[in-house]
């Protein structure tokens, strides 16, 4: 494990993206194209594996093989012109070949033009991310490299996960006795110092957006408060 410590940049209260109050850090093209940077010359790696617009650049900086997972198309590192020059990039990767989406500087665009291999979340979003509805506007460059792309299925190691024998559950279960799920949801009651009942329980993993439903949650709390 190897940590970029550069305090200036990154101790920050907030997320590693915005602010306290949800606003980008204005700064976020340096802080991200010196994580790439940095990441791209450090030697002696067989392979450097990029996931989405923040490491994006990295395939700039190397000579190694390079791989980009894209979790998201959505988000991709779009910003002015100007942070070319400021970045030390040369002007002739500004151009619709390269780094250049719609006028912006685009980070992620210059991973899918520069990485040796590309992946995403699923076979489906590989497709889907080729076509105009899902592209993000940069389909056509999917399309073009559509060679150097695989669909990897998002998902866990069902041995690992088995309920049947996952030693970190307070007791296992399996189809033939479900019951055990009750065992392990009033130790989670008790790790969260929630009252201990047979009253449902709900929970939520994800990020906090809308491709993720959280607007649907938060329009819904009002009937979920009124439960038992």
């Amino acid at each position: 494990l190897l940590v970029l410590d550069c305090p200036v940049l990154y101790a920050r209260e907030g997320s590693p993206y915005q602010d306290a109050d949800g606003r980008d850090w204005p700064d976020n093209p340096l802080r991200f194209a010196l994580l790439s940077k940095i990441a791209g010359r450090l030697p002696g790696f067989d392979l450097l594996h990029c996931n989405d617009w923040p490491a994006a650049l990295a395939p700039l900086f190397t000579d190694a093989p390079t791989l980009l997972t894209v979790h998201n198309l959505a988000f991709q590192g779009n910003f002015d012109r100007a942070w070319l020059a400021r970045l030390g990039l040369p002007e002739e990767l500004f151009s619709v070949e390269k780094l250049e989406f719609h006028g912006r500087l685009s980070f992620l665009k210059g991973g899918l033009v520069h990485a040796g291999a590309i992946t995403t979340v699923s076979p489906t979003y590989a497709l889907e991310i080729q076509s105009p509805g899902l592209g993000c506007g940069l389909d056509g460059l999917i399309r073009q490299r559509r060679d150097a792309l695989t669909g990897i299925l998002n998902g866990i190691d069902t041995e690992v996960w088995d309920p049947a024998r996952d030693t970190y559950l307070a007791q296992c279960y399996d189809f033939s006795s479900i019951e055990g799920k009750g065992s392990n949801k009033k130790a989670l009651q008790r790790r969260l110092n929630l009252e201990i009942s047979d009253d449902p329980l709900i929970g939520f993993v994800g990020r906090l957006t809308h491709q993720k439903g959280v607007d649907l949650i938060a329009a819904a709390l009002p009937e979920i408060a009124a439960l038992p």
